[in-house]
């Protein structure tokens, strides 16, 4: 059975700086930029976790860009969500290989997309390699995405401490200075262990 790991799990808020302060306040999690997506009007902040796992503080950015439907309705239920509250919204895994990206498109009746990732502030860009490709076949039914990163020093966390910041300090949460590895994901009997982002222009989001 192939094994996949945590890659980052999505939290939605309304606004995304004064929710990203909220988070450093109140919970001692900082965050860095995270850019902005080219196929979807979002943007984001990261929070980076052991392990290379991340999480991604979210928001609409654009609530009136002119989109595909399949998009136009996952910005309504990213704003519809996320209007009185932060709310944990997707989550997904990361395949080790290109080929259990492949089986993992096959089994859910999608495929392997590559698309343009974030945009940064500084002019670099990222290229984003999922399965199965179709928000209407994971995030809609409450399964995960599935991302390769084929070079993982590219991720938007890297650079980053490779431990949780808390607080003042980036050894608060692992005093001893080792970071501990998240667990990975092992396939149940069926395979059925899902996630990611809505394909651009195409497919259908049905929110549950």
């Amino acid at each position: 059975m192939p094994s996949y790991d945590l890659d980052h799990v999505t939290l939605g808020v309304r606004h995304l700086y004064e929710s990203a302060e909220r988070l450093r306040r109140e919970t001692g999690l900082r965050s860095h930029e995270g850019g902005w997506l080219q196929v979807m009007p979002t943007a984001h902040r990261v929070i980076p976790l052991p392990g290379d796992a991340f999480i991604n503080v979210e928001s609409v950015i654009d609530h009136h860009a002119e989109l595909p439907p399949g998009v136009d309705a996952f910005r309504t239920w990213f704003e519809e969500t996320t209007r009185r509250a932060d709310h944990w919204m997707t989550w997904n895994l990361r395949a080790r290989s290109h080929a259990d990206l492949e089986a993992v498109a096959h089994r859910l009746g999608g495929e392997v997309v590559t698309s343009p990732g974030a945009r940064r502030p500084d002019g670099t860009s990222a290229t984003t390699v999922m399965a199965p490709g179709d928000a209407g076949l994971t995030w809609a039914r409450g399964l995960p995405n599935w991302y390769y990163h084929e070079d993982m020093s590219r991720l938007t966390h890297s650079g980053s401490p490779r431990r949780v910041i808390h607080g003042g300090s980036p050894t608060a949460a692992h005093p001893r200075g080792s970071p501990t590895r998240l667990p990975s994901a092992r396939a149940g009997g069926d395979g059925r262990r899902p996630p990611v982002r809505p394909r651009a222009g195409g497919g259908s989001w049905t929110p549950g």
